[in-house]
């Protein structure tokens, strides 16, 4: 009988080789510069993005969503009626109320349109009837009128 060969490491169908964490750690260690320097280059694209983009501030307007009780199509009978607060979200995000918020903050429709993606954030708190309409802008009273343009557009 002919003696037993171990199996080629580069067989693809032999058993596949464990790597140790001891081997991570020495390629590491083989590689130290490409590492320095991969961190070192992501810390300056990082301070650079901080200082290009300056600070921003944020503002908070807060709105209570209630059922309309009264009206043509509604009888007062209705008054635990339950709001969709996701339909609520939306149509403060809606194309109308962004040109109602650019008419209060006498802003070009053309020149808000574009941040409003990046600017404008609708959150609503778990189990609430209320949409916080934040803006964010560069400086805390641009960020306070466009908190009350949107939130005042969407009453």
């Amino acid at each position: 009988m002919a003696a037993r060969q171990p199996p080629d490491r580069d067989d693809f169908a032999a058993e596949p080789r464990s790597i140790d964490l001891r081997e991570y750690w020495l390629v590491v260690r083989r590689r130290w510069v490409l590492v320095l320097a991969t961190a070192m280059l992501g810390a300056a694209a990082g301070l650079g993005y901080a200082i290009y983009r300056g600070p921003t501030y944020s503002a908070t307007a807060q709105v209570l969503v209630e059922p309309v009780t009264q009206g043509p199509l509604n009888v007062p009978a209705q008054v635990d009626a339950l709001v969709n607060m996701s339909t609520e979200q939306a149509v403060a995000q809606s194309a109308p109320v962004v040109r109602q918020a650019a008419a209060i903050m006498q802003t070009p429709l053309a020149e808000l349109e574009p941040q409003v993606s990046s600017r404008l954030i609708v959150a609503i708190p778990i189990t609430s009837d209320v949409l916080q309409i934040t803006w964010q802008a560069g400086t805390p009273s641009a960020a306070q009128q466009g908190a009350n343009a949107f939130a005042q557009a969407y009453l």
